[in-house]
């Protein structure tokens, strides 16, 4: 049979333990809004400059760029496709240099992607030179 002293301690320790419950929420709540602080310090104190989808964008708008002016190459006058081809290979360069220093922030399958492109690009370059610029 249970006595009305059992009853009351049931009540106590139930109460200790939802004291004990609250606080460790509390406790949760506080880490995690530190977390998510602390996240967007280290955000906003990040180098602009290592912004991986601002990389992107201007890396795939740059390849645009030259496959539309490889595209456009045929229906130029052929003294302007040499000096054009030269242009484009330079662009490559350019895209080569930038993705070595974006290296440091990029991850390897991003870098190995765009490496693949720029092959692509140059490789599509000399294709052109020799059909319609031949020596």
């Amino acid at each position: 049979m249970i006595s009305f002293g059992d009853s009351k301690e049931n009540l106590a320790r139930n109460e200790r333990l939802e004291k004990i419950k609250q606080q460790r929420e509390e406790v949760l709540r506080q880490r995690k809004r530190s977390n998510l602080e602390r996240k967007t310090a280290a955000a906003s104190e990040k180098d602009p400059s290592q912004n991986v989808d601002k990389f992107l964008d201007s890396f795939k708008t740059l390849e645009g760029s030259i496959r539309d002016s490889l595209s456009s190459l045929e229906s130029m006058e052929r003294s302007k496709r040499s000096s054009q081809l030269v242009v484009l290979a330079r662009n490559i360069k350019e895209m080569e240099a930038s993705l070595a220093s974006a290296s440091i922030y990029l991850p390897p399958y991003d870098i190995q992607h765009r490496q693949q492109t720029i092959s692509d690009l140059l490789s599509e370059i000399e294709t052109a030179k020799g059909i319609l610029a031949p020596r």
